[in-house]
């Protein structure tokens, strides 16, 4: 596969003119990394979008000259009030997601929240539909990376970042590792710098031990940055250590949607497949750029 041209000089870009080089693009790439699940992806309906959060547009939409300082209380409102107002639309697990910040915004981006949170799949054929189930007139892209190489590059750098570890925020710095890993408290505790003005502009992998519904279906996880308004892959880029991250995207032609789509129900992929009713209700009108 040659690149036809890169983004940033970093995501290099091949081009799929035909569903069967759209499939032969992809399973090379499979082939190429070790186990199944070892790419990410992410599907967009329009080539020239970046990897920018569903927050982030809906910042730069309606406030795009407030302060920071401003951006980070508008994402704390909208956070607070779906918490509350989604609490009596809530099945049991979704109910548990909402008691915690980054549980409540997983489930609100699956719910259509704007949040900083960034969807990611492990497979590429859910992301194909998500790049093909609309604007049949201008062409998707598949956006790929190594999960492995990423956090490979990250987990150096956390402290020089300031994002603790949260064995160190609850009190248990001390404790041997092997027990602090047993009890989930190695993670970094992101809160720790993500909502403060002079945050660093980190990147990580989010995955949630109770994924709702439709993450699973999905086979999901997310990205989240340490910095609102910047894109993602900006925010990879910037990585000290992003050269030994493979990464790049896959143009999908605009007149082989169609086609593509078709494959994909053959798979079983499709809207039915991957959505669900629910929570949506409050998600969406919390967002609603009118609702200012």
């Amino acid at each position: 596969m040659q690149p036809s041209e890169r983004h940033g000089n970093t995501w290099v870009e091949i081009r799929a003119g035909t569903v069967d080089e759209l499939v032969q693009h992809i399973t090379s790439l499979k082939r190429q990394t070790v186990g199944e699940e070892s790419l990410a992806w992410r599907g967009h309906t329009d080539a020239e979008w970046s990897l920018e959060s569903t927050l982030d547009r809906h910042l730069g939409e309606i406030s795009p000259n407030d302060t920071y300082e401003a951006w980070l209380a508008r994402e704390q409102r909208m956070l607070s009030e779906f918490r509350r107002r989604a609490e009596r639309y809530a099945g049991a697990t979704e109910g548990y997601q909402l008691k915690d910040d980054w549980t409540a915004m997983a489930l609100g981006r699956h719910a259509g929240l704007p949040t900083r949170l960034l969807d990611w799949t492990d497979s590429p054929w859910v992301a194909v539909w998500f790049a093909c189930h609309e604007d049949s007139d201008v062409d998707g892209m598949l956006w790929w990376f190594h999960q492995q190489q990423l956090e490979h590059a990250i987990h150096p750098h956390w402290n020089k970042w300031g994002v603790a570890d949260r064995a160190t925020v609850l009190g248990y710095g001390n404790m041997p590792r092997p027990e602090k890993e047993r009890l989930g408290w190695h993670e970094r505790a992101l809160e720790t710098t993500a909502f403060k003005p002079d945050g660093e502009a980190w990147v990580t992998k989010i995955h949630y031990r109770y994924p709702c519904s439709r993450m699973e279906a999905q086979r999901a996880f997310m990205t989240t940055c340490g910095r609102l308004r910047t894109s993602h892959n900006d925010a990879i880029d910037r990585l000290p250590d992003s050269n030994t991250i493979s990464r790049g995207r896959i143009r999908i032609a605009a007149s082989i949607k169609g086609e593509a789509l078709q494959l994909l129900r053959e798979m079983n992929i499709h809207a039915q497949s991957l959505s669900y009713p629910g929570v949506d209700i409050v998600a969406r009108e919390i967002g609603n750029p009118n609702n200012k």
